[in-house]
């Protein structure tokens, strides 16, 4: 992923920051159901990092369900880390600007890694998890959500994004050291009453950089949104999201 298309998703969620938290219905419903999944586990962790946490929803829905001693957010859009910051102002929570992708951490250090909805944007994902793995304590637990190859099938494959396949990921978790402890996937579709409302609810969480720099006029025009879609007449879109659980 070259730094172009990196600054783009920046700037893409730091433009959501307005709309994102009244508009991550998703990323809530799956931040929830990764952490009733990781309570079959343990409810009690010492230090806790979450990658990827926007503008601390996911943080919030995670502390307020587990007993932890420190937790470390991390996320690369400034604007949703400031926002994140002064909703969850807490003095065992630790604010990192960082790409995921890069170094941050020299110790391992954390009991729980988690990352809800964030792994899709990066791209040497067999990079990223050996990190996470590096971070994380022996018998430490890695749990993260992620978008499955067929997620949003109502869009041709021009307008969205190439997914990781299942056995593509469960080979690099592998790879990176990685027990898998659990994995499922989760699907939910969402109808709207026309193709720009759709592609509109992708656009306010700032989920909506395209690899291949798909380029749209000013404004997305309801028209143009037309073209995102195999059938037009009846806008739904379907999200597939794999979860995870694996342990060092």
């Amino acid at each position: 992923m070259n730094n172009e298309l990196k600054s783009r998703i920046r700037k893409n969620f730091n433009n959501s920051l307005n709309t994102y938290d009244s508009s991550c219905f998703i990323q809530d419903m799956i931040s929830s159901e990764c952490i009733k999944k990781l309570l079959e586990y343990n409810h009690t962790f010492d230090t806790v990092g979450d990658f990827a946490c926007g503008t601390g929803q996911s943080t919030s829905i995670l502390l307020n369900n587990i007993k932890y001693s420190k937790c470390f957010a991390i996320d690369f859009s400034e604007k949703l880390l400031a926002f994140a910051k002064a909703k969850l102002d807490k003095n065992n929570i630790a604010f990192i600007l960082s790409d995921i992708d890069e170094s941050i951490f020299k110790n391992s250090f954390f009991d729980l890694i988690f990352c809800n909805m964030g792994l899709q944007w990066c791209p040497n994902l067999s990079h990223t998890l050996k990190l996470l793995n590096y971070y994380t304590k022996r018998n430490g637990l890695l749990l993260f959500s992620i978008p499955s190859k067929n997620n949003f099938p109502e869009l041709k494959n021009y307008y969205k994004n190439s997914m990781y396949t299942h056995e593509n990921i469960v080979y690099k978790l592998l790879v990176s050291r990685f027990k898998i402890k659990y994995y499922n996937t989760l699907s939910y579709t969402k109808i709207f009453k026309n193709t720009y409302e759709a592609i509109k609810s992708i656009k306010l969480t700032g989920a909506n950089s395209l690899s291949n720099n798909v380029q749209s006029p000013a404004g997305l025009s309801k028209s143009y949104c037309n073209n995102f879609f195999h059938n037009p007449i009846k806008p739904s879109l379907t999200y597939n999201i794999k979860i995870y659980v694996a342990q060092k």
